[in-house]
């Protein structure tokens, strides 16, 4: 359940890059930013060995934090 947590709250991230501009851009500097945050959290996940049961759903947490956000559709 805290997993989904950021698929819920979809919505303020799109206001957060339509009204935050990072690094000069908009959408593009946060695209690469959580992008960069969910492929860490997954290789944390895939290569390191010793997990447990907090550090596990910390790093699934992040990674859908990081893939729900590159998920916001941009208006034209």
């Amino acid at each position: 359940m805290i997993a989904t947590i950021p698929w819920y709250v979809k919505p303020v991230y799109g206001l957060i890059s339509d009204f935050v501009p990072l690094f000069g851009r908009r959408r593009k500097s946060y695209l690469v930013l959580t992008s960069g945050l969910a492929a860490l959290s997954g290789s944390m996940l895939a290569f390191v060995a010793d997990h447990n049961l907090l550090g596990a759903r910390l790093f699934v947490t992040l990674m859908g934090l990081g893939l729900a956000f590159t998920d916001v559709r941009s208006t034209p």
